[in-house]
């Protein structure tokens, strides 16, 4: 120790020279008090020499610190033979939310990036990333919310994969300001990402993408905080069988070409941002569909996939009848579309009975809504 400080004071930077020497000022404070309580009985000077001693004791717990700051070894010789060569690993995430604390680090603690192996690299983000999400709490998220001032029209979103922001499986929130989407993203390093909001007025579904559970959000499902906090956002998992075995697989939605969010995240961001859902895909060679097919086809995909509650999917439901009942048909037509619909399982019949009544009583609309036959959805 002693030649460390020796070789300190020789080649260590003036910061951590001066540190040094209040170091030992204090200590020789402390015993030169401590003789002079000795010598004249006075407990003034032994009162004076505990407190410095105290002083020293605390300044020395930080001794380590700022050796390892000065970038010298017991030997004299500083760290890293390249310029830049050197990282620190193992930093707490959670610390960082309130920038308000340092940590002691031992020399075996900095690694050589070139030595460091790939995988263990993966693994310590891994970690680092499980730490952030475990210590997350609610004062937390709320110096969160100030520092990167989160609008009170925000609402919880789930960014399953975003390629060019290298973002995989992770929670956040969403707001809308200045004509910016904006996304804080709960990551170990928490970041704000932004898009246009005119480019958002189509949102794609990207269908029956296969997954293991094992590897589905594991970080969320494993902490309390934020699986009481996200776990309504997640995606909706299916199973079928494929040749005799259960695959289990999940939809995402796209927006802005390549920002995936979870079935659970879409009925939040049609609160703050106007788009429309598009399944086209699913009829490219099916021209002759009805319109009212299709549409009553996408609602019920978004319902099972979790996009709408049940309440939602009723009322959606008896608004897409309502405009079905009223459209200039032949009642030929407006049949054999409420058939196609009840043969593929959309439609319970029951439905379809009260499509066909509202058609014989289209002319009475205004009295049968009064009676609550349909609800008209609030604008937001």
């Amino acid at each position: 120790m002693i030649q460390t400080i020796m070789n300190t004071l020789r080649e260590g930077s003036a910061k951590v020279k001066a540190y040094l020497f209040f170091v030992l000022a204090f200590f020789l404070a402390a015993i030169g008090l401590f003789i002079l309580a000795i010598t004249t009985g006075s407990p003034l000077f032994g009162l004076g020499a505990f407190v410095l001693a105290l002083i020293a004791v605390a300044m020395m717990s930080n001794l380590k610190l700022a050796l390892s700051s000065s970038g010298v070894t017991k030997k004299g010789k500083k760290k890293g033979t390249k310029a830049g060569s050197l990282k620190r690993t193992g930093k707490s995430a959670g610390k960082a939310l309130s920038g308000a604390e340092n940590e002691d680090t031992d020399d075996d603690e900095d690694l050589e990036e070139d030595e460091t192996p790939p995988d263990a690299k993966e693994e310590d983000g891994e970690e680092t990333e499980r730490h952030f999400l475990e210590t997350m709490s609610e004062e937390k998220l709320h110096l969160l919310f100030v520092k990167y001032k989160v609008k009170q029209e925000h609402v919880p979103i789930v960014l399953d994969l975003c390629v060019s922001e290298r973002v995989k499986q992770c929670p956040g929130f969403a707001w809308v300001e200045g004509g910016k989407l904006k996304l804080l993203l709960l990551s170990a390093k928490p970041r704000i990402v932004e898009r246009d909001v005119a480019r958002l007025s189509l949102m794609q579904v990207e269908r029956g993408i296969s997954v293991r559970a094992s590897q589905e959000y594991a970080q969320l499902r494993e902490t309390e905080f934020m699986k009481k906090l996200f776990t309504p956002y997640l995606p909706r998992y299916h199973r079928k069988e494929i040749g005799g075995r259960a695959v289990l697989f999940k939809n995402l939605y796209v927006l802005a070409e390549d920002m995936k969010f979870s079935s659970g995240s879409v009925n939040g961001l049609q609160k703050i941002l106007s788009f429309e859902i598009d399944l086209s895909e699913h009829w490219r060679n099916e021209a002759k569909i009805s319109s009212y097919y299709k549409a009553l086809f996408s609602l019920s995909f978004l319902w099972k996939d979790g996009v709408y509650s049940l309440e939602e999917f009723r009322m959606r439901l008896e608004e897409l009848l309502s405009d079905l009942a009223a459209a200039p048909l032949s009642f030929e037509e407006f049949s054999r579309i409420l058939s196609e619909m009840v043969t593929d399982g959309l439609l319970p019949m029951e439905y379809r009975d009260l499509a066909v009544h509202m058609r014989e009583h289209k002319d009475e609309a205004p009295k049968k809504e009064k009676k609550g036959f349909f609800r008209k959805r609030k604008k937001r």
